[in-house]
């Protein structure tokens, strides 16, 4: 009978455990990422904290503390100072020099990447010796086919200066010039200067002295000078206006 009463009391109250049990787990909320419980996030590392990784960004922070590091040892001249600034500036010449060392040697390896211009004193002068025979061609060869078509003012002083440049230009290229008078006054250096300012009128030219190329073929105008210029300016435009 005992027995039968100390069973009793543990099924009573293992059945009590187990109801209390789960009464308290029918109270709990739904759990796990099936349910969409709002778990805390681990947060985030902060960006600004991060170190960069853009080059740009690295290289500047690298000059500010250069320069800060200088102006710290200009303002506070310490030993600890000017020593902490000459270690920066130590690194970034080895590190200028290791640059130049490999910009050279790619050079040697790859050329195709890199204009091979002189840098010697004779390099450079068989350099201008080169550009100056082409030029030389160039100006012939147009000189052939076109004529210099000058416009200017012969009460300015800046026209009557510049007359000359066109005389000796014309001279030594084998180049005639048609000149123009704008304000009917005949500069010395083209005595045979014509008056009539419909030209420069129907050209559209305002600004005096002027120099063109025209095409006696096509009848076409190229400007080569405004104003005042040299007679290697001159050469110069020539081949950039002409030059393929």
């Amino acid at each position: 009978m005992k027995q039968s009463i100390i069973v009793l009391c543990l099924m009573f109250g293992f059945v009590n455990a187990s109801e209390k049990e789960q009464t308290a787990w029918q109270k709990r909320h739904a759990e796990g990422w099936a349910w969409y419980h709002n778990f805390e996030k681990p947060e985030e590392p902060d960006e600004a904290s991060a170190e960069p990784k853009d080059p740009i960004v690295i290289l500047n922070i690298a000059k500010e503390e250069l320069e800060r590091t200088l102006a710290k040892a200009m303002l506070e001249p310490t030993k600890e100072n000017v020593l902490a600034y000459m270690v920066l500036q130590n690194k970034w010449v080895n590190q200028s020099k290791d640059f130049s060392h490999l910009w050279q040697q790619n050079i040697l390896e790859h050329p195709e990447v890199y204009s091979l211009m002189p840098t010697t004193q004779y390099g450079v002068q068989v350099r201008k010796n080169v550009d100056s025979a082409a030029r030389n061609k160039l100006i012939k060869k147009l000189s052939k086919s076109s004529m210099l078509l000058f416009f200017y003012e012969g009460e300015n002083a800046f026209s009557q200066a510049f007359s000359r440049v066109v005389r000796e230009f014309s001279k030594q290229h084998n180049w005639m010039v048609k000149p123009v008078s704008i304000d009917g006054v005949i500069a010395k250096d083209f005595p045979r200067s014509i008056r009539d300012a419909s030209i420069a009128e129907e050209m559209q030219v305002k600004t005096f002295p002027a120099l063109f190329l025209m095409d006696v073929r096509t009848l076409t105008a190229i400007p080569l000078a405004f104003g005042m210029a040299t007679i290697s300016q001159i050469e110069e435009n020539i081949v950039m206006q002409f030059e393929e």
